[in-house]
Protein backbone atom coordinates (compact mmCIF):
# COMPACT_ATOMS: atom_id res chain seq x y z
CA UNK A 1 0.00 0.00 0.00
CA UNK A 2 3.00 2.27 0.54
CA UNK A 3 4.55 1.36 -2.30
CA UNK A 4 1.13 2.33 -4.70
CA UNK A 5 1.06 5.60 -2.36
CA UNK A 6 4.60 6.74 -3.30
CA UNK A 7 4.70 6.60 -6.52
CA UNK A 8 1.52 8.22 -6.70
CA UNK A 9 1.54 12.11 -8.61
CA UNK A 10 0.39 14.95 -6.08
CA UNK A 11 -3.06 14.88 -8.47
CA UNK A 12 -3.66 11.25 -8.01
CA UNK A 13 -3.27 11.17 -4.23
CA UNK A 14 -5.40 14.73 -4.07
CA UNK A 15 -8.26 12.90 -6.41
CA UNK A 16 -8.17 10.08 -3.90
CA UNK A 17 -8.42 12.03 -0.45
CA UNK A 18 -10.61 15.05 -1.61
CA UNK A 19 -12.87 12.16 -3.59
CA UNK A 20 -12.79 10.18 0.43
CA UNK A 21 -13.14 13.49 2.13
CA UNK A 22 -16.71 14.77 0.01
CA UNK A 23 -17.53 10.99 -0.38
CA UNK A 24 -17.83 11.01 3.47
CA UNK A 25 -19.46 14.10 4.45
CA UNK A 26 -21.73 13.46 1.81
CA UNK A 27 -22.97 9.92 3.53
CA UNK A 28 -22.81 11.87 6.77
CA UNK A 29 -25.19 14.52 5.47
CA UNK A 30 -27.72 12.14 4.05
CA UNK A 31 -27.13 9.63 7.35
CA UNK A 32 -28.16 12.78 9.18
CA UNK A 33 -31.26 13.61 6.93
CA UNK A 34 -32.30 9.62 6.73
CA UNK A 35 -35.57 9.30 5.06
CA UNK A 36 -36.65 13.24 5.71
CA UNK A 37 -34.62 13.79 2.56
CA UNK A 38 -36.92 11.91 0.08
CA UNK A 39 -40.39 12.50 2.12
CA UNK A 40 -42.50 15.62 0.89
CA UNK A 41 -42.64 18.17 2.80
CA UNK A 42 -39.93 18.58 5.23
CA UNK A 43 -37.98 21.79 5.43
CA UNK A 44 -34.31 22.35 4.20
CA UNK A 45 -31.93 21.30 7.09
CA UNK A 46 -29.97 24.96 6.91
CA UNK A 47 -28.20 24.09 9.89
CA UNK A 48 -26.87 20.84 8.76
CA UNK A 49 -27.26 22.06 5.40
CA UNK A 50 -23.89 24.70 6.18
CA UNK A 51 -21.52 21.95 8.99
CA UNK A 52 -21.60 20.13 5.48
CA UNK A 53 -20.79 23.34 3.22
CA UNK A 54 -18.17 24.75 5.85
CA UNK A 55 -16.73 21.17 6.56
CA UNK A 56 -16.62 20.67 2.89
CA UNK A 57 -14.45 24.13 2.23
CA UNK A 58 -12.38 23.69 5.76
CA UNK A 59 -11.50 20.07 5.23
CA UNK A 60 -10.91 20.62 1.42
CA UNK A 61 -8.73 23.60 2.48
CA UNK A 62 -6.66 21.26 5.49
CA UNK A 63 -6.31 18.49 3.29
CA UNK A 64 -4.54 20.10 0.28
CA UNK A 65 -2.33 22.05 2.61
CA UNK A 66 -1.30 19.00 4.33
CA UNK A 67 -0.24 17.41 0.56
CA UNK A 68 1.80 20.43 -0.41
CA UNK A 69 3.26 20.56 3.07
CA UNK A 70 4.35 16.85 2.32
CA UNK A 71 5.04 16.86 -1.09
CA UNK A 72 6.02 20.56 -1.59
CA UNK A 73 7.92 19.85 -5.04
CA UNK A 74 5.59 17.16 -6.32
CA UNK A 75 2.63 20.28 -6.03
CA UNK A 76 4.79 22.68 -8.17
CA UNK A 77 4.87 20.27 -10.95
CA UNK A 78 2.55 21.70 -14.01
CA UNK A 79 0.02 19.41 -15.22
CA UNK A 80 1.08 17.47 -18.29
CA UNK A 81 -0.44 17.19 -21.58
CA UNK A 82 -1.46 13.25 -20.29
CA UNK A 83 -3.03 14.69 -16.63
CA UNK A 84 -4.70 17.59 -18.62
CA UNK A 85 -6.90 14.96 -20.32
CA UNK A 86 -7.22 12.49 -17.62
CA UNK A 87 -8.63 15.98 -15.83
CA UNK A 88 -11.06 16.73 -18.94
CA UNK A 89 -12.24 12.97 -19.31
CA UNK A 90 -13.32 12.58 -15.06
CA UNK A 91 -14.82 16.26 -15.87
CA UNK A 92 -17.27 14.81 -18.47
CA UNK A 93 -17.98 11.57 -16.75
CA UNK A 94 -18.74 14.14 -13.70
CA UNK A 95 -21.04 16.94 -15.68
CA UNK A 96 -22.80 13.68 -17.11
CA UNK A 97 -23.91 12.69 -13.66
CA UNK A 98 -24.64 15.50 -12.07
CA UNK A 99 -26.92 16.25 -15.45
CA UNK A 100 -28.81 13.02 -15.07
CA UNK A 101 -29.56 13.03 -11.41
CA UNK A 102 -30.72 17.04 -11.65
CA UNK A 103 -32.38 15.97 -15.15
CA UNK A 104 -34.12 12.61 -12.75
CA UNK A 105 -34.74 14.95 -10.00
CA UNK A 106 -36.81 17.61 -12.03
CA UNK A 107 -38.17 14.71 -13.99
CA UNK A 108 -39.55 13.49 -10.27
CA UNK A 109 -40.78 16.82 -9.30
CA UNK A 110 -44.24 16.78 -10.72
CA UNK A 111 -44.69 13.45 -9.11
CA UNK A 112 -44.35 14.55 -5.65
CA UNK A 113 -44.38 18.56 -6.11
CA UNK A 114 -41.59 19.18 -3.55
CA UNK A 115 -38.79 21.71 -3.56
CA UNK A 116 -37.48 20.06 -0.60
CA UNK A 117 -37.12 16.77 -2.34
CA UNK A 118 -35.97 18.23 -5.83
CA UNK A 119 -33.42 20.24 -3.55
CA UNK A 120 -31.89 16.88 -1.75
CA UNK A 121 -31.79 15.29 -5.33
CA UNK A 122 -30.14 17.88 -6.60
CA UNK A 123 -27.76 17.93 -3.97
CA UNK A 124 -27.24 14.35 -3.77
CA UNK A 125 -26.05 14.61 -7.63
CA UNK A 126 -23.60 17.21 -7.06
CA UNK A 127 -22.09 15.38 -4.39
CA UNK A 128 -21.75 12.53 -6.37
CA UNK A 129 -20.50 14.12 -9.59
CA UNK A 130 -17.87 15.63 -7.55
CA UNK A 131 -16.91 12.54 -5.43
CA UNK A 132 -16.74 10.68 -9.44
CA UNK A 133 -14.23 13.90 -10.81
CA UNK A 134 -11.78 12.87 -7.82
CA UNK A 135 -12.01 9.33 -7.59
CA UNK A 136 -11.92 9.47 -11.61
CA UNK A 137 -9.10 11.74 -11.74
CA UNK A 138 -6.98 9.23 -9.36
CA UNK A 139 -8.49 6.27 -10.89
CA UNK A 140 -7.58 7.56 -14.38
CA UNK A 141 -4.12 8.73 -13.40
CA UNK A 142 -3.25 4.93 -11.55
CA UNK A 143 -4.18 2.95 -14.53
CA UNK A 144 -2.87 4.88 -16.85
CA UNK A 145 -4.95 7.15 -19.71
Amino acid sequence: MLHFWSESSFREKSGWVMGILIAGLGIWYFAKLGAAAWLPGGDVPTGLLLRFVFASIIGSIVVQIALVTIWERDADAPADEREQQVKLRAGQWSGLVLGAGAITALIMFPVHGDGVVLFHGVMASLILSEVLENIGTAWLLRRGF
